[in-house]
């Protein structure tokens, strides 16, 4: 029984340790207004490049601030997934490109 408890509290704190720093950069993302620098954002956009969501001689940096070609490839990618249109990191695009599995 011991044995069991404490494979237990390990696994809690193995999920824990792991997954905290994503749950964080998620909740973080979420509250990303244009003209914010996080990190991360930077492969968001090669994501959303890769796949074809930056509008045709639409100019973008890709850097990590949230700036207003960022804003419009989240418009289109959020489109094309028949999701709510934000051009904002809320909980369902987060889903969609599974930020925290990078």
């Amino acid at each position: 029984m011991a044995d069991k408890l404490s494979t237990q509290l390990f696994g809690a704190f193995l999920v824990f340790f792991v997954l905290q720093p994503f749950v964080i950069k998620s909740l973080e993302l979420e509250r990303a207004q244009k003209g914010d620098v996080i990190d991360g954002i930077n492969q968001i956009k090669k994501y959303l490049k890769t796949y074809g969501y930056y509008r045709h001689g639409m100019k973008h940096t890709m850097g990590d601030r949230f700036d207003d070609s960022l804003e419009s490839a989240l418009k289109a990618y959020q489109e094309s997934l028949g999701i709510g249109v934000t051009g904002r990191f809320d909980s369902d695009t987060m889903q969609a490109i599974n930020v925290w599995c990078p």
